[in-house]
This record gives structure tokens, sequence and C-alpha cells, in this order.
């Protein structure tokens, strides 16, 4: 999988129906944190051995930081058009799975905005954009392997269960799909 030279393209801004959809900022953090009011966010992303929700967002919100600037894709922030709130986050990222290069659609939503759609919307917003963009053959949903909500959402993306594997030491499994 080649990585993008500029991200430039990838961090432009786009919009869904009901979203805005933006680089995340350090400015994000505080509404952030709220994502870890749900104790289920700590077991199903490698974040439970940082100490406290305000470093945990910190972690997460850096660390796609971090991606746009080696042009590595990262997660945006889903912005409802509604009501201005940080729904969740969700976009692409480039991973290695069992040794192989991957791009992945990934999501993560705070709690109260789960069961309502908007993370299918954004899925489906970022593998459109992949496959647009030629920018993979296939893409995948790494999910952890007690998470049937987000396994949901990647079967309503369109992307089938290919295998169960190990990502550090979380169990997953992963759902894939070949781009047109």
């Amino acid at each position: 999988m080649e990585h993008p030279k500029s991200t430039a393209a990838y961090l432009q801004g786009f919009e869904t129906e009901r979203l805005f959809i933006r680089p995340l900022n350090i400015a994000d953090i505080a509404e952030w944190q709220l994502f870890f009011d749900d104790p289920l966010s700590d077991r199903f992303i490698p974040v439970a051995h940082i100490e406290g929700r305000e470093a945990k967002a910190r972690y997460m919100i850096e660390k796609q930081m971090g991606r746009y600037a080696e042009g590595s894709y990262g997660l945006q922030a889903l912005i409802s058009k509604e009501d201005g709130a940080l729904v969740g986050i969700c976009g692409l990222l480039s991973q290695v799975i069992d040794n192989e290069p991957e791009l992945e659609v990934g999501y993560h939503l705070r709690p109260t905005f789960r069961g309502k759609g908007y993370a299918t919307e954004a899925a489906r917003f970022f593998r459109s954009y992949a496959s647009e963009q030629g920018l993979s053959k296939r893409i995948v949903s790494i999910i952890h392997k007690d998470n049937t909500a987000s396994q949901a959402v990647a079967i309503r993306n369109g992307l089938s269960i290919e295998k169960a594997s190990m990502y550090g030491d979380m169990p997953i499994v992963v759902y894939a799909a070949w781009m047109e």
C-alpha cells in the first residue's frame, strides 16, 4: 500500500448528510474526554494503560495529529450539523496486521451518539473516499472480538469477516472488502 505524499486533500474537510468532518486538534481534547464515560471504551481500544480521561483523550488526539503529520491519514472529528457537538472520530488509518500493510476505516463514537447511524454514515463516506481516490485495493476494519456494535457497522459498510488475529494484546476480528 502506498502512503500519500501529502495529506492536504485528505485533511481538507468534508461533510455528509448529518456531519461535518475535519481534522482533530488540541481543542477537541475537552469534549473527547466524554468518550470515556463508557467503561467499555477502554476495553475496545488500546488506551487502558493510560490513567485519566483527559490523558486518554490527549493521547488519542495527539496520535491522530501525528498521523496527519507523517502522511498516514488519521481519524478525523465528526461534528454534528445539528448542534456542533463532537459526535465521534472516524477516518482512514495505515495499519499493519499480521505483517501485511492494510488501509483501515476506523471509528469511535461518544456514548450518547451511538446507535443513531453516525458511525455507519461516516465509515461509508471514508470507504467511498478511499475507493474514489484509488488509495488501496481493499479496505479493512480492525475490531475488538467482543465489540459487536462496531462489527455491525463494518457489515453495514459492506465488509465481511475475514479472520481473527491479535492487535498488540487485543484480540481482534478483521473485516475486509475489495474495492471496485
